[in-house]
């Protein structure tokens, strides 16, 4: 073990983990070059080929398969002892790291979390830890074990990654009080097709942007567009201050519902939009794994409650 350089031995394991060497490099924050470089001397160090090319892409050789199994028990030891320092430091119950696709509304998701950390006793609440980032950097960090699991609105299910469930939520039509108020009861459909008001909406490449593309598409229209982020809040902000209409799930705007800074155009359900909670094809531990289940059953008694409202 001692001719073997930890880092190399790093470097190889975040490799294998996250399938390639392009996005290897890009979340070790070191250029390809340099992180192909490190595995050479790893396969020279150890007089053995670690990866075969597959087509564009490459896969873990028999010897990379059996030198993975290793950095993998060691890595995951060496987090968990992390894991049990940073609790004993903080003198609070375990430590969850948890990654949110940028365009998921935090203050809906936090709202939640909240939730959970507040039904356990001051020293047992867990340390949560909020990452947002584009989807395809969630799947990564949740892959390379910096994170515990992910709220995500995309994620291509794989021998890594484990699904846990899949929440729908309604996507409806909001504007503030004002905007309907000049629209004299027309239906969202009619003020934005004929641009009597325009839309604000999240930006590219946001799933739920991609799905309200498509609504006005088979509805043969297309909106002005006032206002874009791809920070769910300021949307949601731009139609609480009336620069439009805005189409989002209905969870994403029950606060402003219920102070009546926005209001819905009708009971009608656009579509439905869905989240999905996914964490590696690991077992989580217990301690972790309950605090996940609290959550999933938080967020659907969430859901539960919206479908109630008229």
């Amino acid at each position: 073990m001692n001719a073997y350089n930890f880092n190399h031995l790093y470097y190889f394991y975040i490799t294998a983990k996250l399938e390639g060497i392009t996005v290897a490099a890009k979340h070790l924050n070191t250029s390809q070059s340099s992180l192909s470089v490190q595995i050479k001397n790893l396969e020279h160090n150890i007089g053995k080929s670690l990866f075969k090319k597959v087509g564009r892409h490459i896969e873990l050789t028999e010897d990379g398969k059996e030198l993975f199994q290793f950095c993998r028990r060691g890595f995951e030891a060496f987090e968990e002892m992390s894991d049990h320092v940073q609790k004993s430091k903080t003198a609070m119950g375990v430590r969850l790291n948890i990654g949110v696709s940028s365009d998921i509304d935090r203050p809906f998701i936090t709202e939640v979390i909240a939730k959970v950390i507040r039904s356990k006793p001051l020293r047992k609440q867990p340390l949560i830890k909020l990452i947002s980032k584009e989807s395809a950097v969630v799947l990564d960090l949740l892959k390379a074990g910096e994170i515990d699991f992910a709220i995500t609105t995309n994620a291509t299910i794989d021998g890594q990654i484990k699904l846990h469930k899949e929440l729908i939520f309604p996507v409806m039509a909001f504007a503030s009080k004002e905007v309907l108020v000049n629209l004299k009861k027309k239906t969202a459909a009619e003020a934005l097709r004929e641009q009597s008001v325009g839309a604000v909406l999240p930006s590219k490449p946001t799933i739920l942007r991609a799905e309200i593309e498509s609504y006005f598409v088979k509805r043969k229209f297309w909106p002005v567009v006032t206002f874009e982020s791809n920070i769910m809040a300021s949307v949601i902000r731009a139609a609480i201050d009336g620069l439009g209409i805005a189409l989002l799930p209905t969870v994403y705007v029950s606060r402003e519902l219920k102070s009546d800074k926005l209001f819905s155009f009708s009971s009608d359900i656009l579509w439905k939009h869905r989240l999905m909670i996914v964490s590696q094809n690991s077992r989580l531990p217990e301690e972790k794994a309950s605090i996940l289940e609290q959550l999933l059953e938080d967020l659907q008694k969430l859901i539960n409650s919206e479908k109630k409202k008229p």
